[in-house]
């Protein structure tokens, strides 16, 4: 494709290819035949976890990453701002490894690119989790406050 042609056929590719990274890895092409014998299994992982349809070759996008980012950037906001910045720096490394991941992916390969998202994966699952664990450990916080420890008497 000559970009300075035909741009506009350039940038679909590049919207189609965001989306293809949206979906789950396991439906790369190459990968689809390897799941049959584990067919059953597929089929659970691909509604409990994946959120995703039931036809794996028309499934939109991996659902369950719409909260696992609510959730991160919930855990993250929530806290007060000189604790914030810490965490964005300790985070900062793996979020911008995923968008690395996601723009300069889709932007380079228009095809089949929900293949290099298996590089990242480990680090979304990972980020999504610390979000769900620190939110639930915040509203229980809000909820039933700690209480102080209790004071040492040296007498």
């Amino acid at each position: 494709i000559d970009l300075r042609l035909r741009p506009g056929v350039y940038l679909d590719r590049v919207r189609r290819a965001f989306l293809t990274w949206l979906r789950p890895p396991t439906d790369y092409i190459l990968v689809v035949t390897l799941r049959e014998p584990v067919r059953e299994w597929d089929r659970l992982h691909t509604r409990v976890l994946l959120w995703s349809a039931q036809d794996r070759r028309r499934a939109g996008p991996t659902l369950v990453l719409l909260p696992a980012v609510a959730l991160f950037l919930a855990a993250l906001l929530w806290r007060p701002p000189a604790q914030r910045r810490r965490l964005l720096l300790l985070v900062s490394f793996p979020v911008l490894t995923i968008a690395w991941n996601l723009i300069v992916g889709s932007l380079a390969e228009v095809e089949e690119n929900n293949r290099f998202r298996v590089e990242v994966e480990g680090l979304m699952v990972v980020l999504g989790s610390w979000g769900l664990i620190e939110v639930a450990r915040l509203v229980r916080d809000a909820i039933h406050p700690p209480s102080p420890p209790p004071l040492r008497s040296d007498g």
